[in-house]
């Protein structure tokens, strides 16, 4: 067995940036707080308010390049804004699904007019991306899909795709305690 040996320096103060980006946000969740979201729980609804208060300031959007209407600032600005939300009691876990999975996976993958669809609206927080996983072996881990696409050229200028899937429907059922 090998051994890796490596020297991390890990900061010790935040940055200026960095310190007034949270601030910012904890201020906005302190208006919210616990028990703004356990109303919500109670009610069934989604906390509206509160992904509005962040994303009209721009916080939903901080890692969406500033050219898709983001604050360009990458995923450790997000993550500082998901920590702030969290320690105010306010978790909002779309933010883990729409801006830093879906939001990235475009900025990074995304064709030019699949950038213009949806960069824009997920950059400003006003456009909200969630994905189901339909593979029931996958649990809820999205690494774990065993769908696949494979090409293979079986002659010059002509592309043959083959797709490889596992999937479950998820349907509703009418209630058994009528």
């Amino acid at each position: 067995m090998a051994t890796i040996e490596a020297n991390v320096t890990l900061a010790a103060t935040l940055t200026q940036e960095e310190t007034l980006l949270r601030e910012a946000v904890a201020g906005i969740c302190k208006e919210f707080g616990r028990e703004y979201m356990q109303r919500c729980r109670e009610t069934e609804q989604p906390p509206r308010e509160l992904w509005d208060a962040l994303a009209s300031r721009g916080y939903m959007g901080v890692n969406i390049p500033e050219e898709y209407e983001g604050g360009g600032l990458g995923m450790a600005a997000l993550s500082w804004v998901a920590e702030e939300i969290a320690a105010a009691g306010c978790s909002l876990l779309l933010i883990v699904v729409s801006p830093a999975i879906v939001g990235n996976i475009l900025a990074k993958h995304g064709t030019v007019a699949q950038k213009e669809r949806w960069l824009r609206g997920i950059g400003r927080g006003t456009t909200k991306v969630a994905f189901a996983i339909t593979e029931s072996d996958a649990g809820s881990n999205s690494h774990k899909l065993s769908t696949s696409l494979s090409t293979r050229r079986p002659r010059p200028r002509s592309t043959a795709s083959t797709a490889r899937s596992r999937r479950t429907e998820a349907t509703a059922s009418p209630s058994s305690t009528g």
